[in-house]
């Protein structure tokens, strides 16, 4: 016997979906260097070359680098992914606010 068909769901045109978004992440090469070994070993060199903040130590703040920010986008020099001049040590509070904010393009008075 057939099965009963399910009512479809409403998705509206442009709807995230999170399936999709998932897959071509995962897919992304920029994704793949984020996982090669070598970018775990360059991670560590750079936080132990820049252990504060480099953002906060433009205001006289003293914070710990926990994330290794690229100064130009991965996604649009994939070339530059393990130049350590091209990477800088940051806080998570400075890459989660004004540098993903200056990323996208939005003007931030933070920093």
């Amino acid at each position: 016997s057939a099965m009963p068909k399910l009512p479809k769901t409403h998705k509206p045109k442009g709807a995230f979906n999170e399936k999709r978004y998932d897959r071509e992440r995962r897919g992304d090469d920029i994704r793949k260097l984020y996982n090669d070994g070598r970018w775990g070993t360059l991670r560590v060199r750079i936080l132990e070359r820049d252990p504060y903040c480099i953002w906060c130590a433009r205001q006289g703040i003293v914070t710990p680098s926990t994330i290794v920010n690229h100064i130009l986008k991965a996604r649009d020099r994939p070339d530059l992914f393990f130049d350590p001049t091209n990477l800088e040590g940051v806080c998570a509070p400075c890459h989660d606010g004004p540098i993903q904010s200056h990323e996208r393009g939005q003007k931030t008075n933070d920093r």
